[in-house]
């Protein structure tokens, strides 16, 4: 659709409109359908014939690794859907047993950075700018060490790195 030349936009778009995570993987609504779909929530009119296009995007994708083309929202509608498969299951296998499980905090977009954030390694260039930015304060002498780049600073790390 943007090649098109149409403005797409994509905030709108929820893809449990679109797929929907299951035991066996992750399914697809039927293509018609989700067409209508995107061409509704992203204010774009699919130019016609589609499907042409659609194949041929498709090939060329193929070869690109996914991230090249995949937002981080979407990649983190995946892992919350797919964390939510795993939870049912796990409770699911709990009941059968005669047990339980309590996860310590709910899996969702709310939670989702929260929840993974001290398990992830600050990037290297993350931890330059911050360093530069919020901890050059704190070499003059004028600027006692509990500054706010200081307390910024240590809150930052604290939150990033694990437990």
């Amino acid at each position: 659709m943007r090649r098109a030349g149409n403005r797409v936009l994509l905030s709108g778009v929820n893809l449990s409109a679109l797929f929907s995570v299951t035991d066996k993987g992750t399914a697809r609504i039927p293509a018609r359908l989700s067409l209508r779909y995107l061409s509704r929530v992203t204010e774009a009119s699919s130019p016609r014939p589609i499907w042409k296009h659609v194949r041929a995007v498709c090939v060329e994708l193929k070869r690109m690794p996914a991230k090249a083309y995949v937002r981080g929202k979407f990649e983190a509608w995946w892992f919350i859907e797919f964390g939510r498969r795993v939870e049912a299951g796990l409770h699911q296998v709990a009941r059968e047993v005669g047990g339980s499980v309590s996860p310590s905090m709910p899996l969702n977009g709310a939670t989702f950075v929260q929840l993974l954030a001290p398990y992830m390694p600050i990037p290297a260039s993350l931890d330059a700018f911050l360093r530069f930015h919020l901890m050059r304060p704190l070499a003059r002498a004028d600027v006692p060490p509990q500054s706010r780049g200081g307390r910024i600073w240590s809150r930052l790390v604290s939150f990033l790195r694990p437990k």
